[in-house]
């Protein structure tokens, strides 16, 4: 399923994405979606029923799901259904994240493949030590299936907007990647690609603000494959998505690769490596900011191409035009002083995927290496002058009302912290 997150701390996929789709965007959506949803908690009617008109469950204050778990509030919502935190009564009221997926068959089919993934997963790691969410528990409340997982904090993306939006340190960028990538290694030897990596589907393990240790959630798209295999279907969330996958022209392991550069660049930067809508436009970044598209990965019907170079983007239209045009390579992105984390991502960038690195190499990469002084290179959240290069120049931005909201409240948004624990956990 390829979209992009709505409501954001469990990560629902409910709408295609649009250019103005960031990290920013999404927090602040999330936000005022999760306030809202808080209100309007007046009791049933008689006859009234349980189920919306699109068929997700009601949220009511207390509602007692399959005799166990009670509703405290919801916390996000998408096609498959909504998120709820609940106190699981058979265990001293310990909060949990509770996924309804909506009162639609198919939809509670894939919530009963996701739950199988989990399971062979968590089989997989008896020590929960590869940072994968855990499935607690299953059932059926209210003519819907639910999924309960263990509590989390919020989400990369969220913890960016708690920040407002300033850049991680070196430190924890190194930390968060390194547990991605124990992840995405300990699905890929199992045969496992999980097609929907991106900022909102990390959480971190506890709601506290140095919090270091992350988890991959959200398995609904996961994928089994084997060596060799190439697959042709359209995955993966628009702005991290991988060439391979753009162009058809067979993806496998190294897509999730491609994804977790683009995540690193963003926790970087606090901007998306490429915030756009459109495959044309896509290219043409992929093109500027990675290196040159293999001939190989190029089909001779491809519209994108002509005589097997890739359309000049001075005949996109004017904004489209501007936008590729002023867009920055991966080497002004990244500081001079970061070399080893350039080196990095810049492998997990390589557009051709036989050329891209592996999740077990990256780990063993001198980026991850925990005996290297880090302290030249930990600076990276600290003042405006000492950021890296944002991956747009801020000077030649596109003029739009979106892009001009997203600048007036990074520079006025308050990074403040709830005080009560959230869970967190996936959804789809």
């Amino acid at each position: 399923m390829v979209a992009e997150v709505a409501v954001a701390p469990l990560m629902m996929n409910n709408r295609q994405p649009s250019r103005s789709d960031s990290s920013k965007d999404l927090a602040r959506k999330k936000k005022r979606a999760t306030v809202a949803s808080q209100s309007g908690n007046a009791p049933l009617v008689p006859g009234e029923s349980m189920d919306n008109e699109e068929g997700h469950l009601k949220f009511r204050d207390g509602l007692i799901l399959n005799q166990k778990y009670a509703m405290i509030r919801k916390l996000g919502e998408g096609t498959f259904g909504r998120v709820f935190e609940c106190a699981d009564q058979e265990d001293s009221g310990k909060k949990k994240a509770v996924k309804v997926v909506r009162a639609v068959e198919r939809y509670k089919h894939d919530a009963m493949v996701e739950a199988s993934v989990l399971d062979e997963l968590a089989q997989l790691d008896p020590k929960n030590e590869c940072q994968c969410v855990r499935l607690q528990d299953r059932g059926e409340a209210y003519g819907h299936y639910y999924l309960t997982f263990e509590a989390l904090g919020p989400s990369l993306a969220e913890e960016l907007e708690l920040r407002n939006y300033n850049p991680f340190s070196m430190r924890r960028i190194r930390t968060f990647g390194r547990d991605m990538l124990i992840a995405i290694a300990f699905m890929h030897r199992n045969d496992l690609i999980h097609t929907d990596l991106k900022l909102p589907n990390v959480l971190l393990e506890m709601d506290t603000r140095d919090c270091t240790r992350v988890k991959v959630i959200d398995f609904g798209g996961t994928r089994r494959t084997s060596t060799g295999r190439r697959h042709k279907s359209l995955v993966q969330t628009r702005q991290y998505r991988a060439p391979e996958v753009l162009l058809e022209s067979g993806w496998s392991f190294p897509a999730d690769l491609w994804s977790i550069g683009c995540m690193l660049l963003e926790l970087y930067t606090s901007d998306l490596l490429f915030p756009v809508h459109h495959t044309d436009e896509h290219l043409c970044l992929v093109n500027h900011i990675c290196g040159e598209i293999p001939a190989k990965m190029i089909s001779k019907d491809s519209p994108y191409f002509v005589d097997g170079k890739l359309k000049d983007p001075d005949a996109f239209p004017p904004t489209k035009a501007r936008h590729v045009r002023h867009r920055q390579t991966l080497k002004e992105i990244v500081r001079p002083r970061d070399a080893e984390f350039y080196d990095c991502v810049k492998q997990m960038l390589r557009v051709d995927p036989d050329q891209r690195i592996t999740a077990k190499d990256a780990l063993s990469h001198p980026f991850f290496n925990d005996m290297r002084a880090t302290t030249a290179s930990s600076t990276a959240s600290g003042s405006v002058s000492a950021r890296p290069h944002s991956a747009i120049s801020h000077a030649v931005r596109p003029s739009s009302a979106t892009t001009t909201a997203a600048r007036t409240t990074r520079t006025t948004a308050t990074a403040t912290r709830t005080t009560a624990t959230t869970v967190r956990t996936t959804a789809k």
